[in-house]
């Protein structure tokens, strides 16, 4: 897929999406500091394993997404899960064959439908 025209898809299914995302039990928000303007931005994910304090994500776009670009000038971020926020800091890391097998098909697809180079995100979140 041309990388515009999913551009401009995600455009419009993300603001849906972020609304529907606390009410969606396979779905998260994500809300990193924008690396420019440092504003809150907000990106729904599909819901990876959470081991205690450990989320786990998979970034489809890999180093491309601008969410990994913002982590990666500032790893501090707030992970919604269902109605709940939570803090941590955010890694980008390469795939992880066993990690990634612990996802839902629906998180596991889309590589399938990527250009790029997939990379797992890891979140440290904060205790309670």
């Amino acid at each position: 897929m041309d990388p515009q025209r999913a551009r401009r898809i995600w455009r419009k299914a993300n603001p849906r999406n972020l609304e529907l995302a606390p009410w969606v039990p396979m779905m998260v928000t994500l809300e990193t500091t924008g690396r420019r303007s440092g504003l809150p931005r907000r990106v729904p994910l599909a819901k990876g394993p959470i081991d205690g304090d450990v989320a786990w994500l998979i970034c489809v776009h890999g180093e491309r997404a601008d969410y990994a670009r913002n982590i990666a000038a500032d790893p501090h971020v707030r992970l919604q899960i269902g109605r709940t926020w939570r803090t941590g800091a955010a890694t980008l890391r390469p795939m992880d064959p066993d990690i990634r097998a612990r996802f839902s098909v629906l998180a596991r697809m889309g590589k399938s439908v990527s250009e790029y180079d997939p990379r797992l995100l890891r979140i440290d979140l904060d205790p309670r």
